[in-house]
C-alpha cells in the first residue's frame, strides 16, 4: 500500500505545473558589464614578497590541535575547514586576507577580499602570486 501511495505522490508532483517568482531588485547586468565590474581595479599580478611568512602556516601545530578539538575560533584567527583536508585562515588584525593551506600546513592559495561588507569581491591568487579567479 504505502508503494502505491508514493508512486501516486510521485506522479502527482511530476504533473504539477512548476512556479517560479524572479525577484527584482533594480540591477541589470550583460555578461560585459559583469565582467567589466567584476575586474575593475583588479591586479593581475601581487608580490610573493606581501605574503612570503606565510607560505608555510606558521601556527600549523596549534591549529591542526584546534581542528581536531573542534575548535575554530582562537584569540587572533578564525580556521575554516574543508572535507578534503584543507583548511583557512583569517587573522584578525587582517580581515582582508584569507589564507588556505592543504593538511600539511603549506599555502595553497591567498584571496584578497575588497571590503568585508555586501557588496564584496574576492580576488584568488596562486602562491606565485599570480591571480587566479574573481568572486
Amino acid at each position: 500500500m504505502q508503494k502505491v501511495i508514493a508512486l501516486i505522490t510521485l506522479i502527482i508532483l511530476t504533473m504539477s505545473p512548476v512556479f517560479g517568482l524572479t525577484l527584482e531588485g533594480g540591477v541589470t547586468y550583460t555578461v560585459e558589464s559583469a565582467r567589466k565590474e567584476a575586474f575593475s581595479g583588479v591586479k593581475y599580478k601581487i608580490p610573493v614578497s606581501s605574503f612570503k611568512k606565510y607560505m608555510q602556516d606558521p601556527n600549523f601545530e596549534e591549529n591542526k590541535a584546534a581542528i581536531a578539538a573542534g575548535n575554530f575560533w582562537a584569540k587572533d584567527r578564525h580556521i575554516t575547514i574543508f572535507s578534503d583536508g584543507e583548511y583557512s585562515i583569517i587573522y584578525y588584525n587582517d580581515r582582508y586576507k584569507v589564507y588556505t593551506y592543504n593538511k600539511n600546513g603549506k599555502l595553497v592559495g591567498l584571496s584578497i577580499r575588497s571590503s568585508l561588507t555586501i557588496p564584496m569581491k574576492a580576488y584568488q591568487y596562486t602562491t606565485k602570486g599570480e591571480l587566479e579567479g574573481v568572486e
